[in-house]
């Protein structure tokens, strides 16, 4: 399908980017590398009044690691920047494993690490030809007032399929967000708003510009696993973050993070599922106690939805499949392997 008009802006500086993001009031959208957004203009899911390129960014292209201060990436990385980092891969294992499992080496060189986490919502009501949705009442993100997932929601429950995020929250990152009237730091477990209209906090004149990691010890342990029908091209239909510190040879658990992704519209931390690890050394019995509490915990029609190509009842099933591995992968008690 051939592409809507729009004005395209070339902004090669980050004031520049939100110069032009604050004349445009709402009506502007920012490219990075374009795997999503191209694919949203030709299906008309947005028509912007114009399409701002960050590309040519150069401030916002880098992966660096310091002892001290952790792990910073720009939002322009590239996801594959991810992958061939041995820092990355060494000290921040679950990162890696997500981005390696974001579609082809193509797509990674291509797509963007602030593309990733500000990635729109799903939903395979919204997610359509515009011939299909025009034949339909308008939904929360068509401006309607009702969502055809779940009728009697008050809400959009369009679903936010981003692989990096759940580990992201899960390790403690934080995101550096630029506009015109400066910068703010914020913690990725408040990037998100929960609500499928607008996935995200980021106001209309805001840019993410960077994500920062906490420095690792050899106590922390993180992974990531992903359930998909297509293992290299799809989004995940559920996924798990976990981020683990322990001691000693019995692996005693002195902290534990644990986020789910792709099952609402926006990751969720799995609060009571971390009170069953914690301060305990993780064997078969506490295994099998943290995956029950994570299918209770995982509600149907509340914590996960059902507006993706499989149904919310399997998804909820998978999450014990993937929170068990995950943990397994993290504490190495079988041998480590890429993300499913």
């Amino acid at each position: 399908m051939k592409l809507p008009s729009f004005e395209y802006f070339g902004a090669t500086t980050i004031e520049e980017a939100c110069s032009l993001l604050h004349k445009l009031k709402g009506n502007g959208k920012i490219l990075g590398g374009g795997t999503a957004l191209v694919n949203y203009l030709r299906h008309r899911v947005v028509v912007p009044r114009a399409v701002i390129s960050i590309s040519r960014i150069r401030e916002l292209d880098y992966v660096r690691y310091e002892e001290t201060t952790g792990l910073t990436i720009g939002a322009c990385a590239s996801i594959e920047s991810l992958v061939r980092n041995p820092t990355v891969a060494e000290k921040y294992p679950g990162l890696y494993s997500a981005a390696k499992g974001i579609g082809v080496p193509a797509v990674r060189n291509i797509g963007t690490v602030g593309g990733n986490l500000c990635l729109d919502t799903r939903c395979i009501y919204f997610n359509q030809s515009r011939f299909w949705r025009e034949a339909h009442m308008p939904c929360f993100k068509r401006g309607g007032s009702l969502c055809h997932a779940h009728p009697s929601n008050k809400g959009c429950q369009a679903v936010y399929q981003g692989d990096l995020a759940p580990v992201l929250m899960a390790l403690g990152a934080q995101a550096r967000i630029a506009s015109l009237g400066g910068q703010r730091v914020v913690e990725f477990s408040d990037f998100f708003s929960g609500e499928g209209k607008i996935p995200n906090r980021l106001r209309f004149d805001e840019i993410l510009i960077e994500i920062k990691l906490p420095s690792t010890g050899c106590d922390q342990k993180s992974a990531y696993r992903k359930l998909r029908i297509r293992e290299a091209i799809d989004f995940p239909l559920a996924g798990i973050g976990v981020a683990i510190k322990t001691e000693g040879q019995r692996q005693f658990v002195k902290s534990v993070r644990i986020f789910a992704g792709a099952l609402g519209p926006a990751p969720v931390e799995l609060i009571r599922t971390e009170e069953v690890l914690i301060e305990k050394s993780v064997d078969e019995e506490v295994l099998q106690e943290a995956v029950e509490q994570a299918y209770l915990e995982i509600e149907p029609g509340k914590t996960v939805v059902d507006n993706l190509c499989m149904p919310m009842y399997y998804r909820r099933r998978m999450i014990k499949v993937l929170l068990r591995r995950a943990i397994e992968d993290a504490l190495s008690l079988r041998p480590s392997k890429d993300a499913a």
